[in-house]
């Protein structure tokens, strides 16, 4: 993963980077590029539907 190249190319400085930035490492199986994660993450924020 880019996380990965990063940390093996920075060390440490990479996790402090990545800290900063409010960077984490994902699983593969934590990503969810559905379309219905936006309504999914709009719905837990208590917002509505996006106009379609």
């Amino acid at each position: 993963t880019p996380a990965r190249v990063l940390r093996m190319a920075l060390g440490e400085d990479a996790s402090a980077l990545m800290d900063a930035f409010g960077i984490e490492e994902l699983a593969p199986g934590e990503l969810d590029l559905t379309p219905g994660c936006i309504e999914r993450a709009r719905a837990a924020r208590g917002e509505g539907p996006l106009a379609g």
